[in-house]
């Protein structure tokens, strides 16, 4: 990994959040994702994947102000923002042997061949112009960030052929979902926000499961009630059960005995910045309280 993403792995990082690879329309409601991209093309679903992309230099637009969020991505666009975003040096990469590369991609696709994640339609060509399918992005993403999880059976009648181990990969780690229940679109051309959402979500999954939202700050309502206050919105993927499962909040009493809260009747605020639910009545008992993944300690005394 390139020095950028050292920072972004400690969490110096804006707050960024995994996307499924489902197809969505855009929610007519949404509370806004602070950003600083400047795209008018990118809703809330692509908000934080490209967001990262952008703030590291790893894709630019296809203008000033459009990222071409609904637009397909090219193989020789893709080799380039994937090798960017795993932080090579490319320089060393040896020639691959393609005739029609430009001096654009042709260090980034070099590398990725030599490291045998990419590979040319035929022995000579690589086709950078050609778009890139979906079953070839889950081919891409397995080999970059050894994703070995175990291949699941997935419902998809179109994943099969050279793509249905990874497909299967992937859908096994709930990397991704299809475009349907029952299909994929492993030949449909991936569109840019959805490659984005898909890279930064394998990402997060080849790092074990980092995932860098914060709880900034926490009430307790009562001896059984707590709510978790989020620096930004929360991302559409989660429900509040989702949410609240992730949580793991920790409780740790007075006479050292630990455990932690299990969540029931879990609510998610309007504009996804609360969460709150109901767990193990409290009364009697004094200690602290530890969200997941964070150095806040919450003293509590219902004696």
């Amino acid at each position: 990994m390139g020095k950028s993403f050292k920072r972004f792995v400690a969490g110096l990082v804006i707050v960024l959040i995994m996307s499924m690879a489902i197809e969505s329309s855009v929610f007519a409601e949404e509370p806004a994702i602070d950003v600083s991209h400047p795209f008018v093309d990118v809703n809330n679903r692509y908000a934080y994947p490209v967001n990262m992309l952008y703030e590291f230099g790893h894709a630019k637009g296809i203008s000033a102000y459009e990222f071409g969020t609904y637009r397909t991505i090219t193989r020789g666009d893709a080799a380039v923002i994937l090798a960017n975003f795993l932080g090579r040096d490319l320089e060393k990469a040896p020639d691959a042997g393609f005739t029609d590369l430009n001096p654009r991609i042709e260090k980034a696709v070099n590398w990725l061949a030599n490291a045998g994640i990419v590979s040319g339609v035929t022995k000579d060509k690589f086709e950078p112009h050609q778009p890139l399918t979906r079953g070839a992005m889950a081919k891409l993403l397995v080999l970059s960030f050894h994703l070995d999880f175990p291949e699941i059976e997935t419902p998809f009648v179109d994943a099969t052929g050279e793509f249905k181990p990874y497909i299967e990969a992937l859908y096994g780690a709930k990397i991704i979902l299809g475009k349907t229940e029952t299909r994929f679109g492993a030949q449909d051309e991936i569109i840019r926000g959805d490659f984005a959402n898909m890279l930064f979500k394998a990402f997060v999954y080849g790092q074990g499961g980092v995932y860098p939202f914060q709880v900034i700050s926490v009430d307790l309502i009562d001896s059984d009630t707590i709510s978790l206050h989020y620096n930004n919105v929360v991302h559409y993927d989660f429900d509040a059960e989702k949410l609240a499962d992730y949580e793991a909040v920790l409780v740790v009493l007075s006479n050292e005995e630990s455990f932690h809260l299990t969540p029931k009747n879990s609510i998610l605020s309007s504009d996804r910045r609360t969460l709150t639910f109901d767990h193990e009545d409290l009364s009697g008992y004094e200690g602290a309280l530890y969200p997941f993944k964070s150095s806040r300690e919450i003293v509590f005394n219902y004696k």
